[in-house]
Parts: C-alpha cells; sequence; structure tokens
C-alpha cells in the first residue's frame, strides 16, 4: 500500500518521497473517511517531521493524530502518539514535558501489555532523568528497559540501553562493568548495522 512504501522511504531517510506516499495515503484515507487510517498517515507524517529535526511541524502533525486516536479510542495509536511526543518534547529540552508525555505512554503500553511500547516510554524516561543529572533513577529505568529488550529480543534498544548505561557506570567509578556494558552495545550495533 501507498503507507507501507511511505514507511519504507521514511526508513530509508528519503523524506520528499515519504512525505509524498503519506500524504496520498492522508488525502485517499480522508476521502473515505477512514479515521485510523488518517491518524496513522498524521503520525506518520510528524515522525518524517521529527526525523528532519522540524519538531514544531512534527508536534502539530502528533497532536492532531492523537486527537483522532483519542476520539477512537485506539489505546495502541494513543500510546504511540503519546511516546512520540514526548520524544519530541526530549529533542526540544523541554524536559517537564517530555516526562508527562512518556509517563502517559508508559501506562497505555502497560494497559494493552505492549512490550516495544512499555521499553520506548521506559527508555524516553531514562534519558530525561540522565540527561538532568539523575544518574541513579535513569539507571533504574534502563536496566527495567533493558531487561524487557532482551525478553522481546530488541537489539536496537538492547544497544542504546546498554550504552547509556556503560555512561552512568564510568561516572560512578565502575570502569570495569563500564567497559563490559561499552562492549556488548558494540557488538550489538555491529550485528544490527552490518
Amino acid at each position: 500500500s501507498l503507507l507501507e512504501i511511505g514507511k519504507v522511504y521514511t526508513d530509508l531517510a528519503d523524506f520528499s518521497k515519504a512525505l509524498e506516499y503519506n500524504e496520498k495515503s492522508l488525502n485517499m484515507f480522508q476521502e473515505i473517511k477512514f479515521e485510523r487510517g488518517v491518524g496513522i498517515c498524521l503520525n506518520n507524517i510528524g515522525t518524517i517531521y521529527k526525523n528532519q529535526s522540524n519538531y514544531s511541524k512534527a508536534l502539530e502533525y502528533y497532536q492532531n493524530s492523537l486527537a483522532i486516536q483519542q476520539e477512537r479510542t485506539d489505546t495502541f495509536e494513543i500510546m504511540t502518539c503519546l511516546n512520540n511526543i514526548g520524544a519530541v518534547y526530549e529533542h526540544l529540552s523541554d524536559y517537564l514535558k517530555a516526562k508527562e508525555y512518556y509517563e502517559k505512554g508508559l501506562k497505555f503500553a502497560k494497559e494493552i501489555k505492549d512490550a516495544d511500547g512499555i521499553i520506548r516510554s521506559l527508555s524516553g524516561l531514562g534519558n530525561i532523568l540522565d540527561t538532568t543529572g539523575n544518574k541513579k533513577e535513569a539507571a533504574k529505568y534502563y536496566i527495567e528497559a533493558l531487561q524487557l529488550a532482551k525478553e522481546s529480543g530488541n537489539l536496537f534498544i538492547q544497544s542504546e540501553v546498554q550504552h547509556s548505561l556503560s555512561e552512568i557506570l564510568e561516572t560512578q567509578g565502575k570502569y570495569k562493568e563500564a567497559l563490559g556494558m561499552f562492549k556488548t552495545h558494540i557488538l550489538l550495533r555491529d550485528s544490527i548495522f552490518s
């Protein structure tokens, strides 16, 4: 479908093509009044803008998607939008708003037992705590996210979280543990991208 082609172009970082296919899908879904599809397209377009660092546009599309998904009471899509909005606020260094959205996303993710959503929320919360200097609390969120990522086989998150944990361990003077965690991060990262 056009939507899937748009997602492929997003993954390939060909944002003009990704936008083109998502806008075509959006127009089609609007014509047939398929609200779920409209919401998903708006969310996808928000992601394209986020990937281009156009955070105001990303927020606009994510908020519009969220409104539609809340009206539809689609818990999975609501969780996705909340986590995406949290990520934008994290990029904007608005940590209070980012925390608020990640916590809301976590609530919905736990409600539907969505492992990836829980992991994403926990990682986001860990990032915020880490960035704002609360390393000990950040480590708790990262460890929980890492455990779930291992259980679900999510190598990308495992790699990212291990990297973050290695940095925290280093600041705590736990150099041997930090090095082990960093080596695991490198191995996972290299296995993903090779």
